[in-house]
């Protein structure tokens, strides 16, 4: 039995505003400490740790599908992202009335065009090329093609994120799909390589896509890889589905 989840729930830390000031306060240790809010970061969300407190907020079942070809005449890489909430699962994420979810495929891209120097060993390049117009289709509520503001060049990544959590409702197979103009092997040991992630998020003034922060106390989990690897092991060259299953599969 976690204890801490049986005593101080759902909300085992949060924020509180106190004299202009934003503080977190520890329910465990009774303690409050002061959060700066910047630009990106404007800490305007619950505050919680939710998954740490034994509240797993992030779908169960998780599923990435990998497609090379001919698209309406032209070859395409085609990269699919599916999930699905249990009724518990969803109930961890939409708490609050304006939690947001950000599930997202990152693909490796450290290589001589993006770095100034790299052995060859560690060189990967993507499966997909976001710099070129693409396609998207979802069948998630409250969608927005989330912004590579601020990404880095080593990788590149892909998300359609639902700005309303409250929408999603459990039992139902959500997914985002989309063509690329698909980089071709280059013969490095980490061409193709990637990572799934999911995000517990929060709005802040309106709605889409810069409306949505992360919550700054529940960090971004990385599904299906233990915490001293950062990527699959496997390429989207090589296997043409991943999947990710939270009662068998590690979270970092």
């Amino acid at each position: 039995m976690d204890i801490s989840k049986e005593v101080y729930g759902i909300n085992e830390q949060y924020h509180i505003n106190y004299a202009n000031m934003i503080l977190l306060h520890d329910s465990r240790t009774n303690k409050n400490t002061r959060c700066v809010p910047t630009l990106s970061s404007p800490h305007y969300g619950d505050g919680n740790n939710r998954y740490e407190s034994g509240y797993q907020w992030f779908p169960g079942k998780v599923n990435v599908v990998f497609n090379e070809g001919l698209f309406s005449g032209m070859r395409k890489h085609q990269v699919e992202l599916s999930y699905c909430y249990s009724e518990d699962e969803l109930g961890n994420l939409a708490f609050d009335d304006n939690e947001a979810l950000e599930m997202e495929i990152t693909f490796y891209n450290y290589n001589p065009d993006t770095m100034d120097e790299i052995y060859e060993a560690d060189c990967g390049y993507s499966y997909i090329d976001t710099s070129s117009d693409f396609d998207y289709f979802t069948n998630q509520p409250s969608e927005y093609l989330d912004t590579s503001f601020g990404d880095s060049d080593c990788e590149v990544n892909f998300c359609v994120g639902v700005d309303d959590a409250t929408n999603l409702e459990p039992g139902v197979n959500y997914y985002f799909r989309a063509r690329f103009d698909g980089n071709e092997r280059q013969g490095y040991p980490n061409d193709g390589r990637f990572r799934v992630t999911a995000q517990r998020g929060y709005r802040f003034i309106g709605h889409g896509e810069w409306s949505v922060f992360a919550e700054e106390h529940d960090p971004i989990r990385s599904l299906g890889i233990s915490e001293d690897m950062n990527w699959v092991s496997e390429s989207a060259y090589d296997i043409w589905q991943w999947n990710f299953n939270s009662d068998t599969d590690f979270v970092s």
